[in-house]
């Protein structure tokens, strides 16, 4: 849970960097082709907010060897966006990390 309160920590602070760090190299969506493409289109989504808030609310882990599922509600707002959303985040320990 200490690695998903950072990723949200870094998001809510527009860390752009420390976000970003929260994702392996080989991180990519169906959306852009290339880590680097989504990493782009992300920090120019962060940057461009005012202010941003996240809360993780009633995260549920299952953990199975060196990797973990956590369920919890996102509640994201920035500027004149708020949402509650269900998120699935997949981690990975890699390298003791």
């Amino acid at each position: 849970l200490v690695s998903l309160e950072k990723w949200a920590e870094a998001w809510r602070t527009k860390n752009v960097d420390a976000y970003l760090a929260c994702y392996d190299s080989s991180f990519k969506t169906a959306k852009f082709k290339t880590h680097d493409e989504w990493a782009s289109y992300r920090k120019d989504r962060i940057n461009e907010k005012s202010k941003i808030s996240v809360k993780i609310v009633n995260p549920q882990i299952k953990l199975t060897g060196n990797k973990a599922e956590i369920k919890f509600v996102q509640q994201y707002s920035a500027d004149a966006i708020n949402s509650n959303s269900v998120k699935l985040i997949q981690m990975e320990k890699i390298n003791n990390k």
